[in-house]
């Protein structure tokens, strides 16, 4: 879908994965422990492929802890965030960070997902059925929906 917005032909996807142990026993307030040796962080990437090149990258990384897989890229909060990278001239990054009232950025990022179905939702129900990507969404700005 990327690809298609920006209006390239993709050669090919390729995807690469990679999972870490936690080198000890850790503690989290949102899940409990967590042993040593067990999974303690995950990075993929899927790679849209222009001209032989990696063109369109995204990549994922989950951890269980701040101090699994310290050397994978890392929000600068050092909790966690969602982030786009632009390289080129001029080079672009932008990172957000969300949580919910208890803090949970999990929670917060999924509720930021949502929002654009929410907010469409009359459009949706008007819809035939079917299934619809980005492109058919329609985009809703927030103008006078604050409320009282």
């Amino acid at each position: 879908m990327l690809a298609r917005a920006l209006g390239v032909e993709l050669d090919e996807i390729r995807e690469t994965l990679d999972r870490r142990a936690l080198d000890e026993t850790v503690t989290t307030k949102a899940m409990g422990d967590f042993e040593g040796g067990t999974r303690g962080a995950v990075r993929f990437e899927v790679r849209g492929i222009v001209a032989g090149e990696p063109r369109i990258v995204i990549e994922h990384v989950t951890r269980i802890h701040p101090s699994a897989a310290p050397d994978w890229p890392q929000a600068p909060n050092g909790i966690g965030g969602h982030r786009v990278v632009i390289e080129g001239r001029p080079r672009i990054e932008l990172t957000m960070e969300a949580t919910d009232e208890d803090g949970n950025a999990s929670a917060g990022g999924n509720a930021t997902a949502v929002g654009r179905l929410v907010n469409a939702l009359d459009w949706l129900v008007a819809a035939e059925p079917g299934v619809y990507d980005a492109f058919d969404v329609p985009l809703r700005p927030a103008t006078g929906r604050l409320g009282a």
